[in-house]
């Protein structure tokens, strides 16, 4: 059931994908896995921050991406999406639930917002696209975050690895870019990088601008964390 898991529990799961690239405990095409020195965790929108609570109390990760996530800067339209949301949508409206779901399960946004308000500059292709694979929330996610954004920022000091927050510049409808650019100073990391790419929204990956997104996430990664030849060293583990 959706009420039976949080952020919390997500970043517990991170975590055990950590330890198994490092390990090398999984299988890879019918055998063994690969060994891997070095791991950068990636989250995008909610999956940032189950990104930041795998990293600070685990630390064992080497970077950290947050792809449009921040603790602060939270627009009205946001944060009253989350009261309703957590409160009502959760427990007792059935507009809000897909037809056959359990009550504990919920879209955060319309099917009209989801397409008209989280994306910028996208081929309508690409945005029925996604809307095709939409996943419903679960309601402990939606209750969990809220609180748990409270603690972040403190929580978020013992954090050293190199840092990049990557946002679409034109999302105005989740965060104010105050609140993005505000972001990295959560951190205790010295090697702090805010992006903001242009002509895209929260769906950065699904814009027209997603060369750029890619572009600067690989110059980021290459930067620090060079590949030997031969060598698989680095792997980026997405948490959406």
């Amino acid at each position: 059931m959706g009420t039976l898991t949080c952020q919390g529990a997500l970043a517990d799961i991170a975590h055990q994908i950590v330890g198994d690239l490092r390990s090398g405990n999984y299988s890879l095409d019918g055998g063994s896995g690969v060994r891997f020195k070095t791991v950068v965790l990636v989250g995008h929108d909610v999956g940032g921050q189950v990104a930041e609570i795998e990293a600070y109390p685990y630390h064992d990760i080497n970077g950290l991406i947050l792809a449009t996530w921040a603790d602060q800067g939270f627009t009205q339209w946001i944060l009253q999406r989350a009261l309703v949301a957590a409160a009502d949508w959760c427990t007792i409206s059935p507009l809000q639930t897909p037809p056959g779901s359990p009550t504990s399960y919920v879209h955060f946004a319309s099917a009209n917002e989801f397409r008209t308000l989280l994306f910028f500059n996208a081929d309508p292709a690409v945005i029925n696209a996604a809307a095709a694979q939409r996943n419903r929330n679960p309601c402990g996610i939606m209750r969990s975050g809220p609180l748990i954004v409270q603690l972040d920022p403190s929580n978020d000091r013992s954090v050293t690895v190199p840092l990049l927050d990557i946002y679409g510049a034109n999302d105005t409808l989740v965060w104010s870019h105050d609140g993005e650019a505000q972001q990295q100073d959560n951190f205790g990391s010295t090697d702090k990088t805010t992006l903001f790419i242009p002509d895209s929204g929260h769906f950065p990956m699904f814009s027209r601008a997603a060369p750029l997104f890619d572009s600067a996430i690989s110059s980021w990664l290459n930067s620090r964390f060079p590949e030997p030849s031969g060598h698989p060293s680095r792997v980026t583990e997405s948490d959406t």
